[in-house]
């Protein structure tokens, strides 16, 4: 029989740790939940620490971080870890369960009277083994993760810029599998590197960005990875679910990667539309953004591969 898991975390405050005093959530989950899940378990930062893992909740200066308190607590570099640690414990198939524990919202007791059909509907309409629902058709990528990872981790490529933010905190759910566990595994790696978990910036930011949403977004630019390379068959339309204003109980189905750009092309579209207008200007384009010689960007088919990658995501002119 399939067992199911909820973990949660919270910080408990000074002097145990700088973050929010939050140990008043877990009587609130666990009364809420308890009856709804096989099993309850809760992390802090001290317990990480204890099991040797301080470098998932160091304290960090908030920088491009919107939400400074994250930064007391590690930018939450330990969400991917801590549950890789639980699916260690649980049998194939077994689900578990991540929320956030500070939002009364999501908290309430009918919240989790509908759970397990939540759950087996979300994965069931994503088809696949790790879900988390998309944050809305407006929020992109490039505005709310640092540049730097998009240009290495997402390898600079322009679907990864367009592509929607998801929210982890809100609902995320591994179905114990090997692909699951690739997945968390991709995600903790990445986390570890502090040019792309901490709060500091690294090269130009793009034109349009307002804050970093830390792990959130490199798992978000890990899932752009894992559509654009077809791996382990991920939909194309993965997730296919976000819930209006974060009630799990308001589903919203969409059939599309993105939603539309100028009103006539979903973004699934103008990832795979790769030609040239035909009255773009080289010469023009060269001219506009001299800059683009630094990167050696001085013929005419370097300008419109240019154009194509990222001049045209960034707004740019070419007449």
């Amino acid at each position: 029989m399939v067992q199911y898991k909820l973990i949660c975390f919270y910080s408990e405050g000074p002097p145990n740790d700088n973050g929010l005093r939050l140990g008043h959530c877990k009587e609130i989950v666990t009364n809420s939940a308890k009856d709804y899940f096989d099993e309850i378990i809760w992390y802090t930062p001290t317990k990480l620490r204890e099991m040797g893992y301080d470098y998932y909740v160091k304290e960090r200066e908030p920088g491009l971080v919107n939400n400074s308190g994250m930064s007391y607590i590690g930018n939450c570099a330990w969400r991917p870890l801590i549950m890789l640690l639980e699916l260690e414990k649980m049998q194939e198939g077994d689900i578990l369960v991540y929320r956030d524990c500070k939002n009364k919202k999501q908290n309430k007791s009918n919240q989790y009277e509908q759970m397990k059909k939540i759950i087996d509907y979300c994965l069931k309409t994503c088809n696949f083994d790790f879900f988390v629902p998309r944050e809305s058709d407006h929020h992109l990528l490039q505005s709310y993760v640092k540049t730097n990872i998009i240009r290495e981790l997402g390898e600079n490529n322009a679907f990864t810029y367009k592509f929607p933010s998801h929210f982890a905190g809100l609902l995320t759910i591994a179905r114990k599998s090997q692909i699951s566990i690739q997945l968390l595994t991709e995600w903790k790696q990445a986390c570890e590197k502090e040019e792309w978990i901490d709060g500091k910036t690294y090269g130009p930011l793009y034109s349009n960005f307002k804050w970093f949403t830390p792990e959130q977004g490199i798992l978000c630019v890990i899932i752009s990875n894992w559509i654009r390379k077809r791996k382990h068959n991920i939909p194309l339309d993965y997730p296919k679910i976000q819930f209006e204003k974060r009630d799990i109980t308001r589903i919203i189905e969409f059939n599309t990667i993105l939603p539309e750009l100028n009103g006539k092309e979903n973004y699934e579209g103008e990832w795979c539309n790769y030609n040239v207008p035909d009255d773009f200007d080289w010469q023009c384009y060269l001219s506009k953004y001299s800059e683009l010689q630094k990167f050696e960007v001085n013929t005419k088919e370097k300008a419109e591969i240019h154009w194509l990658n990222h001049g045209r995501y960034e707004g740019k002119k070419y007449k």
